[in-house]
């Protein structure tokens, strides 16, 4: 699931990722509950609007949120955490 996600959204090849339990644990430690959520949400192809409301944010936040995971996801220090 992660590294499915990670491999597509770095452009990245799945291999050089670290195993899915060591990522998941790397994402917990290091974005907000909300923004996990947000993430597995859109892993999972989940609707946004249901999200949006069982997270209790509108949908200014929703975005300021995946700008949040963006600008995470592409910092060096993960970079440097999920891989190998």
């Amino acid at each position: 699931m992660y590294r499915e996600y990670l491999s597509r959204a770095l452009n990245v090849d799945m291999d050089s990722l670290k195993d899915e339990l060591r990522l998941k644990l790397i994402l917990k430690a290091r974005l907000t509950k909300k923004e996990l959520k947000i993430l597995n949400g859109s892993i999972e192809g989940e609707e946004v609007e249901p999200l949006i409301q069982s997270l209790n944010i509108d949908s200014s936040r929703y975005r300021e949120l995946k700008l949040n995971i963006e600008r995470k996801l592409n910092s060096q220090k993960l970079l440097k955490e999920i891989f190998k």
